[in-house]
């Protein structure tokens, strides 16, 4: 039996097997793919993104070219993080039959859910940085972003969850009542 497909796309930092440590043990079960995006390379800096170029990556590494002639076995689930969800969307948007399952992982697609508390909140604390992004050297960025991302002033949120912590939420699930604000639609992700 052949094992079934899954494609790993990294985000902006590591990338290919290394930006996935601890997927690769499924490799045993699975046929993991662990993909670099366009303009990654171990030996040069990274080139500037190219979605289109990683859409195709992303479609290839799903079995694009074999579907034509044996459409049952291509296909595949999708694992993305951070900048590579966006083009792994968009390749499932391209070829929905390609893609069998989709998971996104810290999408960078803030205005998909602009209306969010949490979101304000977070564009809030980081929009600073973002300004003066092109005056600091990478270390300097990738040091302020983890900063800001993980300070104290990142964990205040102003939504009615921000206080309860994510065990809680859960347990009001489970004794039946309304899930909280941020996860009416997944209620399970809660």
């Amino acid at each position: 039996m052949q094992k079934q497909r899954v494609v790993f796309v990294h985000g902006a930092g590591t990338f290919g097997a290394a930006a996935w440590p601890k997927q690769h043990g499924m490799a045993l079960a699975y046929d993991a793919l662990f993909l670099k995006r366009h303009g990654f390379d171990a030996q040069t800096e990274p080139l500037e993104s190219d979605v289109a170029a990683d859409v195709e990556i992303i479609l290839e590494c799903l079995g694009a070219r074999e579907a034509a002639s044996a459409p049952a076995r291509a296909w595949g689930h999708v694992v993305a993080h951070s900048q590579g969800a966006i083009s792994a969307m968009l390749a499932a948007v391209e070829r929905p039959d390609l893609v069998r399952s989709l998971v996104l992982v810290e999408p960078a697609c803030l205005s998909l859910t602009a209306e969010l508390p949490a979101t304000a909140a977070y564009r809030a604390l980081m929009e600073p940085l973002f300004r003066i992004r092109h005056e600091l050297s990478d270390d300097d960025y990738q040091r302020e972003f983890v900063r800001r991302a993980f300070s104290s002033e990142a964990a205040v949120l102003s939504t009615p969850e921000a206080g309860e912590p994510r065990d809680a939420c859960g347990s009001r699930l489970r004794r039946g009542k309304r899930p909280c604000t941020l996860c009416r639609e997944f209620p399970r992700l809660c």
